[in-house]
């Protein structure tokens, strides 16, 4: 019981490290790119996917499917925006919680493959499977 321990509470260390780190490398390097996306996508434009102007069938058509008269347009209904945290820390405390998950998760994964192969025994073991 001693050993589950062990590698779980190696896990979850070296998880939680390496969750915090990326999320702080994220803060600096691709949120300011997604916020960028982000205003790009809410400007707008002008572009739809309405396709209620969809050209007829052939008259020369014989497939019973083509032939048939054309569905009446559904009203447009707008679609529901989901639930996302604010920005500023929410967001961000939000983004450190996945990392560190995500983090933890690979490192149960690392750290169960290692003992699998015969465990860390120096060093350079360690180095080599982190």
């Amino acid at each position: 019981m001693t050993l589950f321990r062990n590698v779980v509470f190696i896990a979850a260390i070296a998880g939680l490290v390496a969750g915090v780190v990326l999320a702080c490398m994220q803060a600096y390097a691709t949120v300011p790119l997604i916020l960028k996306a982000e205003v790009y996508e809410q400007a707008g434009g002008g572009h739809t996917h309405d396709h209620a102007a969809a050209p007829a069938a052939n008259a020369g058509d014989t497939n019973a499917m083509t032939s048939a008269a054309p569905a009446p347009a559904e009203a447009a209904v707008p679609e529901e925006e989901g639930w996302t945290p604010a920005d500023g820390f929410e967001r961000f405390a939000f983004n450190i919680v996945a990392n560190v998950v995500t983090g933890i998760g690979f490192a149960l994964i690392l750290v169960a493959a290692s003992e699998f192969a015969g465990g860390i025994g120096n060093w350079r073991q360690g180095l080599f499977w982190g």
